[in-house]
């Protein structure tokens, strides 16, 4: 049997899926997974306030998981900005500039990973 690992434990796996362009998905015999990648584009300046910015980030990323709930899926990890950050699901690049008052940090985007209950087989 094959396995794969989530989060350091061992899970079954009976098929794997491409959906639409998104990360590949993995089925054990509860849950469907699947990553998505949210594009978040939102620059934080030397005077952009930690809470509007954290306020905004994660408005367009919970606006792409409601998107994905209409077909069942729900968050498998947690949803706060701070676990976000924390785990490495916001990727960053830095755009250096000529302003004098310093470069600005842009979230490029945030990896997300979803779940749904296991479809029975037909």
């Amino acid at each position: 049997m094959e396995y794969t690992s989530c989060r350091g434990a061992q899970i079954p796996v009976r098929h794997r899926v491409e959906i639409g362009g998104l990360a590949l998905g993995e089925t054990d015999s509860r849950w469907e997974y699947k990553d998505i990648t949210v594009p978040l584009n939102h620059r934080k300046g030397m005077f952009t306030r930690q809470a509007t910015f954290e306020k905004n980030v994660m408005q367009v990323i919970q606006e792409a998981v409601r998107k994905e709930s209409g077909e069942g899926w729900e968050p498998a990890d947690p949803m706060e900005y701070s676990a976000l950050r924390r785990e490495g699901r916001i990727r960053w690049k830095t755009a250096f500039s000529i302003n004098p008052l310093g470069d600005m940090n842009k979230a490029v985007s945030a990896s997300i990973r979803l779940k749904r209950p296991s479809r029975p087989r037909s």
